[in-house]
């Protein structure tokens, strides 16, 4: 079980940092992309407030974590306590990817017709 719950961290975290390839995310916007100040100051400013969004999802998830690992070796054994916090582990999960196809359209919204396709081809929400 405790296998499976990282297994499970370990695959959203590379789901919401999927974006680190081997050019820095910022010089790809620069340099690929080639996004005026404007465009720049915009993308950093969603991306802070998404960071922000991830940070408390996976915080959520770790403290859910550590209180499924207290809850399985309590005894006697409740089904319900751990179907109630994987229950809450999954929609923090939800909301990690919900947030990441937000977080990407909400970038799209500032990009020409040339940015989008460069950055499609780059990322993926």
């Amino acid at each position: 079980m405790y296998n499976l719950i990282c297994c499970v961290v370990l695959a959203i975290s590379c789901m919401t940092f999927s974006h680190d390839k081997d050019m820095s995310r910022a010089e790809f916007f620069k340099e690929e992309l080639r996004l005026n100040e404007k465009q720049l100051i915009t993308i950093n400013g969603i991306d802070n407030r998404y960071r922000i969004k991830y940070q408390k999802l996976n915080s959520e998830i770790q403290f859910r974590n550590t209180e499924l690992k207290e809850v399985i070796y309590e005894t006697p054994f409740s089904e319900q306590k751990v179907k109630g916090i994987l229950s809450k582990i999954s929609e923090a999960e939800s909301l990690i990817k919900l947030n990441n196809i937000k977080h990407h359209f909400e970038i799209e919204d500032h990009l020409d017709s040339y940015q989008r396709m460069k950055f499609n081809e780059r990322f993926s929400p």
